[in-house]
């Protein structure tokens, strides 16, 4: 706390000599917003729209304070997010964060397909390659795709994949001829609101009795809600119906803890589809 207090100190002394300085109003309004000090936040990242109107993370995070949901986070805003956290990312999930998203799918997995195949596996949102590493055992051949250059060089040492690609995962699967049969995303589709045409997509590109893996964080809505963290949470009603309406079938589902946020368990859910 300490930290954030000097931090925010520096990013005042700053703005009072130069107002319109746009990373340090960026900066000081995250703080701000991680602090839970909202009313600052919101007044912050106004101020930031004002200068500059196409700043796609003030912009997110302000729906975010302002109880707006869009239908996705904006890519820029991912990428630069997952850049600026590559090298500290792992650290920061395992050992602060208590992150088992990855470890708890492959346990439900192998729970309902205890005779692991041998799969043709499409990693969405790759990351570093924790879900990879988790699910390799169960793979012939691994693919991931993440929209982050930087987090995609740190899973290029894990010499896990056969193939890393950067790209937006829908614009991935409208490209791709290849057809997979599991697919993974862990802590995904806290990036991305209305899963429908996701969803669909991954239906076209699975083989059939494809496995489909997946965590989302709870939401009390009837849908899903973009949360004051930043981050979107899903109902199950909406998962079900959304995966059933498209042709997946549940297999499996299971409420976990999914991290740590100041040292509170974040609640959400794991699933298993199969075409």
């Amino acid at each position: 706390m300490k930290a954030f207090e000097r931090a925010a100190e520096l990013y005042k002394k700053i703005l009072a000599d130069d107002a319109n300085h746009q990373s340090s109003l960026n900066n000081y309004a995250y703080l701000c917003h991680k602090t839970e000090k909202f009313a600052m936040a919101e007044a912050l990242y106004k101020r930031l729209l004002q200068l500059n109107p196409q700043h796609t993370a003030a912009k997110h995070m302000l729906n975010a304070l302002c109880g707006i949901t869009p239908d996705n986070a904006p890519l820029e805003y991912i990428e630069s997010v997952f850049d600026g956290y590559a090298e500290n990312f792992e650290e920061s999930l395992l050992n602060e964060l208590k992150y088992q998203t990855p470890t708890a799918l492959w346990q439900l997995f192998t729970e309902f397909f205890p005779d692991l195949p041998d799969c043709k596996c499409l990693d969405l949102g790759c990351g570093t390659g924790l879900a990879g590493e988790s699910f390799k055992s169960a793979c012939s051949t691994l693919t991931g795709i993440d929209i982050s250059d930087k987090i995609l060089a740190v899973a290029r040492r894990k010499n896990l994949y056969q193939q890393l690609v950067k790209d937006d995962i829908l614009s991935f699967l409208g490209k791709t001829e290849e057809q997979f049969d599991l697919l993974l995303a862990a802590d995904v589709f806290t990036y991305m609101g209305d899963l429908q045409p996701l969803f669909t997509a991954c239906y076209q590109k699975s083989t059939t009795d494809a496995i489909f893996c997946f965590s989302v964080e709870k939401s009390e809505s009837a849908s899903f809600k973009l949360k004051e963290t930043g981050r979107f949470g899903h109902s199950c009603g909406y998962i079900e119906k959304t995966c059933k309406e498209i042709g997946w079938k549940l297999c499996a589902s299971r409420q976990s803890k999914l991290r740590q946020d100041k040292g509170q368990w974040i609640h959400g859910s794991l699933f298993i589809f199969q075409k």
